[in-house]
């Protein structure tokens, strides 16, 4: 089927496993493999991982013609048989590297387990995105649905429901504006829920100081872990716990933060507040300046800086002597 509709890519929507149960043959051989099947040979020539979905390039050759092909496989990993995606933000993210890679062109074959849930999601979301969102000033997801029962050979009640992107603006504009007797909108009353500690009348320090201060109250890693020993990690988009959330050190547990930046070879430091009135400085302020913290000494190596960042190098090693 691939090779007789001149397939280019293979959207594919299910794990080979899930729950305990087969949802799909591994129709693909490893990475610089080959495996025949019937009349052609399939070798897998590239496979590249993220957390999102799998992507592979297959080279298909007929065993009849000396002409090979190849065929784009994305596999999407984040969505749940039965079930919805926690982040709708990844599917989006997904389904814009399938229609805008360049290398991706029709006609697509997308598959699921049992090639009906979220398959015809798929392709229906794709459709409202592609067709409607930028083209036109409704979506009308249920014409879309039922376009495709009908394609596929069902039958389904036919009704009109429309979502009027036009109004996008103006709803979010009534969230934004106050009300007539002085009542904080919405947007306000959530922003300030965010910012605000609990239960706590609104201080009348500046705002930064505000905010700075009621990240030190609120923050879950601080309540949890004032020692740096139980950091919070965040999934990236390449590998699993690939950042690593946590507060600004002060000096009192300077110590800490470096111990763990050495103990677990961490490479890259994001510090995304640098005012000096609030933000503890816990490097040395000097080129070839070095300041031992706990049992870590931290040696500024080189500094760089833009008009929007500061980039410092440091080189990290314990004091402590190894005895083999």
């Amino acid at each position: 089927m691939i090779w007789q509709e001149k397939c280019n890519t293979i959207v594919m929507l299910t794990e080979i496993m899930e729950n305990g149960k087969l949802k799909c043959c591994v129709y693909w051989p490893k990475l610089n493999e080959i495996e025949n099947h019937g009349k052609f040979q399939i070798q897998c020539v590239q496979e590249k991982h993220s957390m999102v979905y799998i992507y592979r390039i297959l080279a298909i050759k007929k065993y009849s013609v000396k002409e090979k092909r190849f065929v784009h496989h994305f596999q999407c990993t984040i969505w749940p048989d039965h079930g919805i995606l926690e982040e709708p933000a990844s599917f989006i993210e997904f389904r814009n590297k399938v229609r805008f890679s360049p290398s991706s062109k029709p006609p697509f074959v997308v598959h699921c387990s049992a090639g009906d849930g979220r398959t015809g999601t798929y392709i229906a979301l794709d459709i409202l995105f592609l067709e409607q969102l930028w083209k036109k000033p409704t979506i009308d997801i249920v014409s879309c649905v039922n376009q495709l029962f009908v394609s596929k050979g069902h039958s389904w009640y036919k009704t009109k429901v429309k979502i009027f992107v036009t109004s996008i603006p103006e709803e979010f504009k009534k969230l934004q504006t106050s009300k007539a007797n002085g009542e904080k909108s919405i947007l306000k009353k959530q922003y300030e829920e965010f910012i605000f500690p609990l239960n706590q009348s609104h201080p009348t320090e500046s705002y930064q100081e505000l905010i700075h201060t009621n990240v030190e109250i609120n923050n879950v890693f601080e309540a949890s872990c004032k020692n740096f020993h139980e950091p919070i990690f965040v999934d990236g988009f390449f590998m699993k716990n690939e950042f690593m959330l946590t507060l600004q050190p002060s000096k009192k547990n300077a110590d800490m933060f470096w111990k763990l930046i050495y103990e677990k070879r961490y490479s890259i430091i994001v510090m995304l507040d640098d005012t000096p009135k609030f933000a503890s400085v816990y490097w040395p302020q000097k080129i070839n300046c070095t300041e031992v913290y706990g049992s870590i000494k931290v040696e500024l190596k080189n500094t760089t800086e833009s008009k929007t960042f500061f980039q410092r190098y440091f080189q990290v090693s314990s004091t402590k002597q190894v005895i083999i």
